[in-house]
């Protein structure tokens, strides 16, 4: 079964980094990873902090119910948090500053991805 594939299929990848040029970069190369498979689901490679308010930010990310890889500044999920929301427990973050990929919350599976090859293989299950 595809890791980052909750119960209702759904595939939420969150990139996060504080240099807003990595991250045009990162979810470009993610997603040519899937390669010959094309991503037609929601991708935003990067969603400036300033072009949303927080709740806004807050529906998008964490109340989507549909798959989607979506870039953004680090600061919107610590304004998400300084709003007293919470982040999906389905969304699985890429954090560039710290150089990690962790999920929202523990993962169902013994078996999480550490690494960018993981993850693409895991949009590559859910995408069959």
């Amino acid at each position: 079964a595809p890791l980052i594939s909750p119960s209702d299929g759904a595939s939420q990848v969150l990139l996060i980094s504080s240099e807003p040029d990595t991250l045009l970069p990162a979810s470009n190369a993610l997603r040519a990873l899937l390669a010959p498979l094309i991503f037609s689901s929601t991708y935003i490679p990067y969603l400036p902090a300033t072009l949303l308010a927080s709740s806004d930010a807050q529906t998008l990310i964490s109340d989507s119910t549909s798959p989607y890889l979506i870039g953004t500044h680090v600061g919107t999920t610590q304004t998400i948090a300084a709003d007293g929301a919470a982040l999906s427990t389905e969304i699985v973050i890429a954090d560039f500053d710290r150089t990690e990929l962790r999920p929202c919350l523990a993962p169902s599976s013994p078996f999480f991805p550490t690494s960018v090859s993981q993850l693409a293989s895991s949009f590559l299950q859910s995408a069959r």
